[in-house]
């Protein structure tokens, strides 16, 4: 079967067709072409107002950027969208909302399955609980006592060490003693505290 087309213009008749059917192409080409002109200086128009509030609503750029995408490939797909030109952009808005609801909607019900009870969990509060507190007060006067028990030289060789972080080497240097000399009088503090523990 062979089909024929006429051209409105010159009159002629095709008789091929092959050449029938890029004509036809050609023709259903124009309008979406003309489509896909609009969509982009729609999209241009309001990328940045609609980025914001789809980040906003999702929390994540790229969660916004992808509902974004998935707007303007919905928008294309539309034929007669730009009867009124200020119902493409309303209806633009629409989409990219909806497909927004519908991202936080699907967030949802997956984290639902993930969803704890806070009252079967036993939270740690950062500041110690009265009878942390009141133990960490004993210990505290006890190794004040202990201190206070101690030469002035086991004291400044205790709080060199503890205080300051300092190796043993490095308080000898300090003190211009030898280190044998510090490593005995720490050897000394160690064992009253041990005592005074027990």
């Amino acid at each position: 079967m062979e089909l024929i087309a006429v051209d409105g213009v010159s009159g002629s008749v095709y008789r091929n067709s092959a050449t029938v059917t890029a004509w036809q192409r050609g023709l259903q080409a124009r309008p979406r072409l003309e489509r896909e002109r609009r969509v982009v200086a729609l999209v241009a128009q309001l990328r940045v107002t609609l980025l914001h509030r789809l980040t906003r609503m999702l929390g994540c750029r790229e969660d916004a950027e992808d509902v974004l995408q998935e707007a303007c490939l919905k928008l294309l797909r539309v034929d007669d969208l730009w009867a009124p030109e200020h119902f493409a952009r309303a209806f633009f808005i629409k989409i990219t909302t909806n497909l927004a609801r519908d991202a936080l909607r699907r967030r949802k019900s997956h984290c639902s399955d993930a969803h704890v009870d806070y009252g079967a969990l036993d939270l740690v509060h950062p500041e110690p609980q009265p009878d942390e507190q009141l133990d960490h007060d004993l210990a505290r006067e006890r190794v004040a006592r202990l201190m206070q028990s101690l030469s002035q030289r086991h004291q400044h060789v205790l709080m060199l060490h503890l205080g300051e972080t300092l190796s043993y080497r490095a308080i000898a240097v300090r003190l211009g003693v030898s280190t044998k000399t510090i490593e005995r009088d720490m050897a000394v503090v160690k064992s009253l505290l041990l005592t005074s523990c027990q």
